[in-house]
């Protein structure tokens, strides 16, 4: 299953994604900072949450449980069918792509109004940044195709993330918290290069040993790789 942060890694290097399938074992030891920054993006996604109150979660597992993806498709499916406006991790699997979106937003529609079924979205992935980066919109596009290969209307997708200039005074304004940005037309303009390339990524994930991809600039881009010691280990450190 080609998931959507399994494809944002092949993007920077399709060496970083095999590494990661078959011999993560390879893997640089997890820097005191790196928990930290992943729970603070965790708390930034839990307040996101309440500035549309009132949804379901639809993911399953907490804390260091391995999630059971099966039980999470079929609950947010069950969700959607039970008519809830607000979904929260939303999780979808078309073709043996996966991806979970932080939020899904109900919209009403004409046929709404005159008593029909509810049946367009608004998609929103939530940042932990303080402004929209580059690698947001590939982020995004991939997450729009999942979710509407899987038969989801969405009428917008937008990147959600800290409003830099906000000074709290008193409660916490979660209106001024956070800023959005909608990348519709962004990511319009990307889907038709993802099939192929999603093709290409699921065929690495197949071959028997690595990709043969020198080291680079890359391996820092967006990210720092989780395989740098591993790949740069013939470097010599001065």
């Amino acid at each position: 299953m080609l998931s959507k942060s399994k494809y944002i890694k092949a993007l920077q290097c399709k060496k970083r994604l095999w590494l990661d399938k078959h011999r993560a074992q390879l893997r640089d030891e997890t820097s005191e900072a790196q928990p930290a920054i992943f729970d603070a993006g965790h708390r930034v996604g839990e307040v996101a949450k309440q500035v549309f109150p009132g949804g379901m979660d639809a993911s399953v597992g907490t804390g260091g449980e391995k999630k059971d993806f099966g039980k999470w498709l079929s609950k947010t499916k069950r969700l959607i069918e039970q008519g809830h406006k607000i979904i929260y991790e939303a999780a979808f699997s078309p073709k043996g792509a996966f991806c979970a979106m932080d939020i899904l937003v109900r919209e009403p529609t004409e046929a709404s109004a005159k008593g029909g079924k509810l049946s367009s979205w608004r998609a929103i992935e939530v940042k932990s940044s303080s402004e929209v980066k580059d690698y947001h919109y590939d982020d995004a596009a991939v997450q729009y195709f999942i979710l509407t290969q899987a038969g989801i209307d969405l009428i917008d997708i937008e990147i959600m993330y800290l409003n830099k200039d906000y000074v709290r005074n008193g409660d916490l304004d979660l209106q001024m918290l956070f800023k959005r940005e909608s990348v519709l037309i962004k990511v319009l303009n990307m889907q038709a290069e993802i099939p192929d390339r999603m093709q290409d990524f699921n065929n690495v994930l197949k071959m028997h040993f690595e990709p043969q991809i020198d080291i680079g600039p890359h391996c820092r881009d967006p990210f720092d790789c989780d395989f740098i010691g591993f790949c740069w280990d013939h470097i010599p450190e001065k």
